[in-house]
């Protein structure tokens, strides 16, 4: 996980495919977390993403670095709706505290489940982390 976390980190954002009516759709994203051992992702309720995820849970993560190395993090989105969780992700990124105030769209953070993250490069055999 710690190794996933690092490369978010450096490579801030990312771009997430879910599948709407059979068919791919990609969303840029840049809120990821670590809580409870699990790696977090969010998307505002006011956005399409949400109910496609809502309606089919499987997604794609691909983020690339500046030196030619990349990853791709697969994964079932289990929503996750517990204050504590939206506490941790204000904590996480003070650049979302304008969402969950009265008329605003909610962050809603889900985890990932049957996980696995996969490092490329133009030089190296891809390897694979199981979540």
């Amino acid at each position: 996980m710690e190794e996933i976390l690092k490369f978010l980190t450096a490579n801030p954002t990312f771009y997430m495919a879910i599948i709407n009516e059979g068919k791919p759709k990609v969303t840029p994203n840049g809120f990821f977390m670590e809580f409870e051992e699990k790696l977090y992702f969010a998307v505002n309720d006011s956005k399409p993403a949400y109910e496609l995820l809502k309606k089919n849970p499987y997604f794609e993560v691909c983020v690339a670095s500046k030196d030619n190395e990349w990853i791709i993090l697969s994964g079932k989105a289990i929503f996750d709706l517990r204050d504590e969780v939206k506490a941790h992700a204000h904590e996480v990124d003070h650049h979302i505290d304008n969402l969950d105030k009265p008329g605003a769209p909610n962050l809603t953070a889900f985890y990932v489940a049957e996980g696995t993250c996969t490092f490329y490069s133009l030089t190296t055999t891809p390897r694979t982390i199981t979540l």
